[in-house]
């Protein structure tokens, strides 16, 4: 599987990871099915095979610190379902 996200305002930047805020800068966290499945520093994610069935993903975007980003005080997220045969 291939995960293609686009971001504005927003800038990947995993040599910055664990260090201070820097706005407008970070990285996501993948979600299979409410699980997280690991760090995103790009807009491309690959994923291996799936499990037969349906699934959702979900990605947030987050601050060198690992918070979540927020926008009106919701978390800037995006979610897909997908069924893998």
């Amino acid at each position: 599987w291939i995960i293609a996200l686009q971001t504005s305002n927003f800038t990947f930047d995993k040599d910055a990871v664990d260090g201070p805020h820097k706005h407008g800068v970070g990285h996501g966290h993948l979600y299979l099915n409410g699980l997280k499945l690991q760090r995103v520093y790009s807009g491309i994610v690959h994923v291996r095979a799936l499990p037969p069935g349906p699934h959702t993903f979900s990605v947030t975007l987050n601050t060198n610190d690992h918070k979540a980003y927020h926008v009106d005080g919701a978390p800037v997220t995006a979610s897909v379902a997908v069924s893998a045969d």
